[in-house]
């Protein structure tokens, strides 16, 4: 029988009193029951027709969803309490609200029970999603894009990483402003022009207007390179629908052979709505290339893990998605972390699920991490830039400019094995920037001082090349 497996722990607080062990067990009964139950310890029989389906009642349940122990030492030393709840995956047969409904059960009440003085937290470490996984992406997947359709719509070749502006600032912009910085960008290497999160601008007719005259810019600067404006549809399927069809009009009449990409930000609507996009809910034209930002994912994180909810947007139909955790390259004293950086490589490795999704470098990432992030994890990723491009000295157009030569340079640098000289070899060297003893060169300045500490070689010496 498949299952879907939630792997968790109780993790009891410092001033809970001992005594705990015993009680686990009392703990893992009654969440089994108010998984599916109820938080009663028995029904009387008398609710059922018959005692044959009270008894049958019974065994479906203990059927359907059950915790286990899964206690070591080392972890009980140290207060935690690990534990596993198997679920029938028949409780989640129809893809249309099967990972809703796996959300809210693990995400409701069933983990706050307090045992005694015992007071404490679940959390969850993992979930294997088992045939579900396979269900999921036979609903979904297969009108998505995976990384090498990504790259192939983008002509990115073997080397290039894709490059995304995600605006700023946010919000409080004319529809001047969102017309000259979008420019500016395209002109200088960006392929995408996001919304940011929260920068929805869905209120009223003039939005579409905006929305269209700078779909049509992208589409018009589309000269010898692919570029595309992607409007933030976070939003409800019954206010996305008429945005969405007409955009997606606009993208036949004007390229129907290219790619056209859309941002849905795993927010309180957005899991539904990519569904909703995935399934042809609104038109039957090419489907586009989805781009997020898991806005709840941390909100999330001990109802679902650290990656639950990330696998559960891209399962759906999510193209490029951030999965958290990208690598950090310096502290305070000007040191790497190693460890750290190589446990980001590690999970962005993990995140793989079989060709898909497109994973991003977001959530802070500057010009002089390019050279850096590319050495860890490869080109096969997108960098989603915001303040790292808007915050220049120099401006937009210098900024965007700026990062995309860097990017060019590093790839030269690091996959073609092309030794840059010169102007290039500032690109490089910019990665590499001890800064608190070499002044940063005008034009790299930014508003904001950046606090990275890479120097030259050290993310290169340490052990991660496995």
């Amino acid at each position: 029988m498949s299952k879907v497996v939630v792997h968790a722990a109780y993790v009891l607080n410092d001033k809970a009193k001992g005594g705990f062990d015993e009680k686990f067990g009392d703990f893992l009964e009654q969440v089994g029951r108010d998984l599916l139950v109820g938080t009663f310890a028995d029904f009387h029989k008398s609710i059922f027709p018959n005692a044959a389906n009270a008894d049958a009642f019974q065994k479906r349940a203990a059927e359907a969803a059950a915790c286990h122990d899964d206690r070591n030492d080392a972890d009980v030393a140290r207060n935690i309490f690990g534990f596993r709840v198997e679920f029938d995956t028949s409780l989640f047969a129809d893809p249309d609200y099967a990972l809703q409904r796996l959300i809210h059960t693990l995400a409701s009440d069933v983990f706050l029970r307090r045992i005694s003085d015992h007071a404490g937290f679940v959390a969850v470490k993992t979930i294997d999603f088992g045939a579900l996984k396979g269900t999921i992406e036979a609903a979904y997947r297969t009108q998505s894009n995976d990384r090498a359709k990504i790259r192939q719509a983008f002509a990115l070749g073997d080397h290039k990483p894709l490059l995304a502006f995600s605006l700023k600032p946010r919000s409080c912009l004319s529809d001047d402003d969102y017309y000259a910085i979008t420019r500016q960008a395209f002109d200088s290497g960006c392929d995408i022009v996001e919304l940011d999160t929260r920068d929805l601008l869905l209120h009223g007719a003039d939005r579409l207007a905006l929305f269209e005259t700078l779909t049509s810019l992208a589409l018009d600067m589309s000269k010898g390179r692919i570029c595309r404006f992607s409007a933030n549809l976070s939003g409800p399927p019954r206010v996305i629908g008429p945005i969405y069809e007409r955009l997606a009009q606009l993208h036949e009449a004007q390229a129907p052979e290219g790619p056209w990409v859309i941002k849905v930000d795993g927010n309180l609507d957005g899991l539904s709505l990519v569904q909703a996009i995935r399934a042809g809910q609104f038109t039957a034209y090419a489907q586009p290339i989805i781009t997020c930002y898991p806005v709840l994912k941390y909100a999330l994180e001990r109802a679902l893990g650290p990656d639950g909810f990330v696998r559960m947007l891209a399962m759906s139909g999510v193209d490029v998605i951030y999965p958290g955790q990208s690598p950090s390259f310096g502290n305070a004293n000007g040191r790497i972390d190693t460890q750290r950086v190589a446990a980001a490589k590690q999970h962005y490795q993990t995140m793989d699920m079989g060709g898909y999704p497109l994973l991003s470098v977001a959530g802070g990432v500057a010009i002089n991490s390019v050279h850096a992030c590319l050495s860890v994890l490869g080109p096969d990723i997108a960098f989603f830039v915001g303040g790292g491009i808007a915050t220049s000295k120099q401006g937009i157009k210098s900024g965007a400019s700026n990062f995309a030569r860097a990017i060019e340079y590093a790839c030269l640098d690091l996959f073609e094995g092309q030794k840059v000289n010169g102007l290039e070899a500032k690109f490089v060297d910019l990665s590499k920037v001890y800064f608190d003893n070499r002044k940063v060169p005008e034009e790299y300045e930014f508003i904001r001082p950046t606090t990275l500490k890479a120097v030259a070689g050290r993310y290169k010496s340490t052990s991660l090349e496995s």
